[in-house]
């Protein structure tokens, strides 16, 4: 990956409430992959803020976006179904530490 950092959460019922990761560096967009047996008609959905969007997100999906500066989020899935999330990021700290010679 070209990416500094990755995280998995293996749920069994993965949920993240609207928020933006600020410490991330928001010139390098993240990456979230979901994954699972859930119906995306019945939840699982990643919901963009800022963009008024609620984007159905099916297991196997792919997003790409600045997650420093975009409330975003995923909608619950039933009880009985299973959704995990993989995402890669960048902190700030690291950009910036690079930036001024590795100091």
């Amino acid at each position: 990956s070209v990416y500094a950092a990755c995280t998995c959460n293996l749920g069994p019922r993965t949920v993240c409430l609207d928020h933006t990761d600020h410490l991330n560096y928001p010139g390098i967009p993240c990456v979230i992959t979901a994954f699972g047996d859930y119906n995306p008609d019945e939840g699982g959905n990643l919901f963009l803020l800022n963009f008024g969007l609620r984007i159905r997100f099916p297991p196997g999906a792919t997003a790409i976006l600045s997650s420093a500066g975009v409330r975003h989020g995923n909608t619950p899935v039933p009880e009985g179904q299973n959704r995990y999330s993989y995402t890669q990021y960048t902190a700030g700290g690291l950009v910036r530490w690079a930036s001024v010679g590795f100091q």
